[in-house]
């Protein structure tokens, strides 16, 4: 039978970590609940597989478990939900975001390891960086849903000028996951 007490020769996990933790768990669960909203007619089995999943990431932060998550997440939206330029893709947009980064964040040290200020402001920038990148990318599909353009060129401009916007901020130390300076 499985021992369900804390080994006594591994010290107790960091309260940061606990909370991380809970973070990796309640956007799986906030993930579901926008997709819901935005259903349909929802499937429970896929629901319920995405948060038990869920706290088995939190769990096991470093397993593969969070890549399965976020599949379920996508296929749940992707048979539930018809209209997908409603305001709902950006509750699970973010909670998805915010899952990815926080299962990212309690695997990068172990469960007892203390977190440094300069750590903690690291990964809020890095979740806050990909949650702002939400709001325009969804505005720009729903003008691109909604507007009728004679031909692919315009559309392919566009993306054009947005990925050359894109290199161009960012910095030659990011592409090789060096450090930037300030951060």
């Amino acid at each position: 039978m499985t021992e369900l007490t804390w080994p006594a020769e591994r010290p107790p996990p960091h309260p940061f970590q606990l909370a991380v933790r809970a973070v990796i768990l309640a956007s799986a669960f906030a993930a579901v609940a926008f997709t819901r909203a935005a259903a349909v007619e929802p499937l429970i089995a896929i629901e319920v597989a995405i948060v038990a999943l869920g706290a088995l990431g939190a769990v096991m932060p470093d397993s593969h478990v969070g890549l399965l998550v976020v599949v379920l997440i996508g296929v749940g939206w992707i048979v539930t939900v018809d209209d997908s330029t409603t305001a709902w893709v950006l509750g699970v947009a973010m909670s998805t975001a915010l899952f990815h980064t926080s299962m990212s964040a309690a695997s990068l040290s172990p469960a007892a390891a203390r977190w440094t200020t300069s750590m903690r402001r690291r990964w809020a920038g890095r979740g806050v960086a990909q949650m702002a990148a939400t709001v325009p990318v969804w505005l720009l599909v729903v003008v691109v849903a909604r507007v009728e353009v004679g031909g692919g060129a315009i559309v392919m401009a566009g993306a054009l000028i947005t990925m050359s916007v894109v290199t161009l901020w960012a910095r030659p130390g990011d592409a090789r996951g060096g450090e930037r300076s300030g951060v």
